[in-house]
């Protein structure tokens, strides 16, 4: 079985040009005493990430939290909402989701060591 290290080279080797993105788990850094902690790799994947107001979604995963997030910041009271349903309402919301500036990366999650 391979390792997430060995999957990382692996990527990394295949993707040369994608730049690498650490997710860092909160668990990881449990108090400011200390320069670095020690985490460990998780599961490495080439995915589709944006950042959005200090937040990163990475869409094979946060699609659908970031169209809740774009829909409960709307004025449903605007005109553009006017005779739309819920369900259209989402769909607006997801288009707005899919036309964010995804950028490609090797995105590597550092859980608790």
């Amino acid at each position: 079985m391979e390792s997430n290290s060995e999957k990382f080279v692996q990527l990394v080797r295949q993707n040369p040009c994608l730049d690498i993105v650490p997710m860092v788990c909160a668990a990881v850094v449990q108090s400011d005493d200390w320069a670095y902690w020690k985490g460990s790799f998780g599961k490495p994947s080439v995915e589709e990430y944006v950042c959005v107001e200090e937040r990163i979604y990475i869409k094979s995963l946060d699609f659908e939290e970031a169209a809740e997030d774009i829909y409960s910041n709307w004025d449903l009271d605007d005109r553009r909402f006017k005779d739309k349903t819920e369900d259209e309402i989402n769909d607006m919301a997801e288009a707005e989701v899919e036309a964010l500036p995804w950028r490609k990366a090797i995105i590597v999650f550092v859980e608790e060591a």
